[in-house]
Parts: C-alpha cells; structure tokens; sequence
C-alpha cells in the first residue's frame, strides 16, 4: 500500500498502491522497478478474451501467470507510445529467450473496439494478445493491478508465485 512516505517520481492510484513513473528520456539509463518502488499484490482475477491477428475474439482466456517470471504490458491501439514500445518489448522477449531467462510476455489490449487492437496488432506484426473489453472488468482489473486506463502503457512485472512485484506506467525506451 502507498503511504506519505513514497519515493520521489511516484504517485499512489485510487487504492493506495505506489505505482511508479517512468520519466526518463530516450537514451538515459533507468532502472523501471528499483527495490524502492516494490509492491506486492495478487494479480486480480478477470474475465478476459484473447484476440488473434485476424480479428477474432475468443472469451473465457486466462492470463497466465506462476511458474516464472511474467511481464504483462497493457496497452491500445489508440495509444501511440503503446504503438512504439510494442517492437521493442519484442525484442527484449527475443534477447531474453535467447539468455534463457524465465519470463513470458503477456499483452493485454484495454481498446474499447477489438477491431481497433485488430489493427494495430497486423501494424505491429503481433500475433495475440489478451483483451480486456468489458467497460466493468477493465476498471476493475486497472484499478487492482494500480493503474488506470489514461496510464497507458503499463509494465507490470508478476514473480514466479504470481505475485505483482512493480507496476511502472509510460513508455520504455531502449535502455530500460
């Protein structure tokens, strides 16, 4: 929980949890979770779908989370840093696969209209991602993992045991 005490560039959401920004410049080296900005909270539960590449939703889809580590980007076709940031989390999955570190990545898509992910995901040459379009369940799954949906993009980083360890809003760069 965020308290009066929380470290200089953070900020608590309606729940009190410290969510950290990220505010660095393009090619200035920062640290996205620093051991003063650590959380941890249970990923929530929600009703989420899956959305290929060629437009089709698929309900009932269950964000995978335990085993290793996760890295859950929240982000929407509207959203032009979401739309930057997407090839180079691709590149980070491909660097960390290649060091055999245990991470997956997880998209989850908060458009409103799943055609409007529909697109942005064939721009973007991705394939999946998880959707989020339930006005209701959006609202509640943000709010729980501390973010709000103007905060977008968001890194959220999930151990091993599915808990969340940091959540940072804004666009990474490559220096992250």
């Amino acid at each position: 929980k965020g308290s009066g005490n929380r470290p200089a560039g953070n900020a608590a959401n309606q729940s009190g949890h410290v969510v950290a920004s990220s505010t660095a410049k393009p090619g200035t080296p920062r640290e996205l979770c620093p051991a003063s900005r650590a959380i941890s909270i249970d990923v929530p539960k929600a009703k989420m779908s899956s959305l290929d590449d060629k437009g089709v939703v698929t309900d009932g889809a269950s964000l995978e989370t335990g085993g290793k580590w996760t890295w859950i980007n929240v982000w929407a076709g509207w959203c032009g840093p979401c739309r930057a940031e997407i090839p180079r989390i691709k590149t980070f999955e491909d660097r960390l696969a290649k060091d055999g570190a245990p991470v997956r990545i997880a998209f989850v898509s908060i458009d409103e209209d799943p055609r409007e992910a529909t697109r942005a995901m064939a721009a973007l040459g991705m394939k999946s991602s998880y959707y989020l379009g339930d006005a209701k369940e959006k609202n509640r799954f943000l709010e729980n993992v501390c973010v709000s949906a103007a905060a977008v993009p968001m890194q959220i980083f999930v151990d091993q045991s599915g808990t969340i360890r940091c959540s940072a809003s804004g666009e990474i760069n490559d220096d992250d």
